[in-house]
This record gives structure tokens, C-alpha cells and sequence, in this order.
């Protein structure tokens, strides 16, 4: 794995990390770009800046983004910030309705494998979480 550390705009640093997928998994030329951190460090802006330049979707990797009651603190990215990239997993579910670790598991897999991956072969899961 290729770790690159970059500067942010609020003087931290962003660390992106570059994950080849399995070939067992059939996208052998696929790039999986994870970024992670704090909230308010600055994933969001710089996950859009690389989402604009390689085509990519974002899929939020956040355990409270999820869940459309929680816009506000979950730090979700703005309507303006959404309409400039196709973003999953964000406000796409009801507090009320069960959701996990292994649920986002399964269904990132799914939607990378079948319908993300075929189309463009670099995507990127952002996220604070560590648990997703």
C-alpha cells in the first residue's frame, strides 16, 4: 500500500492512502482511495477536489452520515457540496431503520463491484469512522 501525506487548507495533513483491489475480485487495474481522519480536518473538500479530477463517486464511510436525521451533527457535506459529486451513503437512511458495520460492508462491496468499479476504475470512501 502507497501512503502519500498532502497539506490541507487549514494546516494539517491529509494522508491518502492507495489500495489496489485483490485480483480474486476480478478489478485488477481498480483503485480504492480511502481518506480518513478527525472531523473538520478537511476530508470532505479535498475527497471533492479528487472525486472532480478522477471522475470518481464518494462513498461516505461515516456511521452517522448514513441517516438523514443527522445532517447537522454528523458534519454531512452541504447540498451544494452533493450536487458536485454523486455521493453514497449520505442521508440515504432513516435513524429508525437498522444499519451496521456489516451492512455497509456488504453493500459498498456490492455497489463498488457491480456499478462504481465497471464504470470508473478509481473511487473514493471518505469517511471519520473507523468503524465503517
Amino acid at each position: 500500500m502507497n501512503v502519500q501525506r498532502y497539506s490541507d487548507d487549514f494546516g494539517g495533513y491529509l494522508y491518502l492512502a492507495g489500495l489496489k483491489i485483490p485480483d480474486y475480485m476480478s478489478f485488477q487495474q481498480a483503485l480504492l482511495i480511502v481518506i480518513g481522519g478527525p472531523t473538520g480536518v478537511g476530508k470532505t473538500a479535498f475527497a471533492l477536489r479528487l472525486a472532480q479530477q478522477t471522475g470518481a463517486s464518494i462513498l461516505s464511510a461515516d456511521s452517522r452520515q448514513v441517516f438523514k436525521e443527522m445532517p447537522i451533527g454528523s458534519a454531512a457535506p452541504s447540498a451544494e457540496e452533493l450536487a458536485q459529486v454523486r455521493h453514497y451513503f449520505i442521508g440515504d437512511r432513516s435513524i429508525s431503520e437498522p444499519f451496521n458495520a456489516g451492512i455497509f460492508a456488504d453493500e459498498a462491496r456490492q455497489l463498488l463491484k457491480n456499478s462504481l468499479f465497471p464504470k470508473n476504475p478509481v473511487q473514493i470512501v471518505c469517511g471519520g469512522s473507523g468503524l465503517y
